[in-house]
């Protein structure tokens, strides 16, 4: 990491590492580069020296550095169809309609991990909000009720049609 000179209280001047969250930026334009070339955020964190854990942390509390990132992001799903798309047209090139301008594609191409990085950032490309795996959604106790007994119900129903109708 960069060295940065501080002084604290009542003390001389002192050499000393910037914080594991401080980016300077060269890493700010490393990552968004590597962003928008792969989708790939661990490798992006990789390519401009930083630790992800920080990316994350600065996206959730600077809005300019997040809208950077989603830009990047759509850039990279972008470049993420039209590599599955150009894997799809190889025996047949679409030259006339000048389709194949795009960057080709560097290094070995994987269709299912393309299609799993297209599938995570879905929701971003849609412009709606993200909801974690596993997250829990709070609800009023009354629409707990009507879901538990929802599926009570198709649970009695589909037991009593095992048994051959009888409850």
């Amino acid at each position: 990491m960069t060295d940065v000179i501080g002084k604290g209280t009542n003390r001389r001047f002192q050499k000393r590492k910037l914080p594991a969250h401080a980016w300077n930026k060269k890493q700010e334009r490393a990552f968004l580069e590597m962003l928008a070339a792969t989708c790939n955020v661990v490798r992006s964190c990789r390519h401009a020296k930083v630790d992800h854990r920080s990316a994350y942390r600065r996206r959730r509390e600077n809005p300019v550095f997040a809208s950077a990132w989603r830009a990047a992001i759509l850039i990279g799903y972008e470049r993420l169809e039209e590599q599955l798309l150009a894997q799809l047209a190889a025996p047949h090139p679409f030259e006339e309609d000048g389709i194949d301008d795009a960057p080709p594609a560097t290094g070995p191409f994987d269709p299912k991990l393309a299609m799993e990085l297209l599938r995570m950032h879905r929701a971003t490309v849609e412009n709606r909000p993200q909801t974690p795996r596993g997250r829990v959604v709070r609800v009023s106790r009354e629409e707990a009720e009507a879901a538990l007994n929802k599926k009570l119900d198709a649970l009695a129903k589909r037991l009593t049609e095992e048994r051959g109708g009888q409850p």
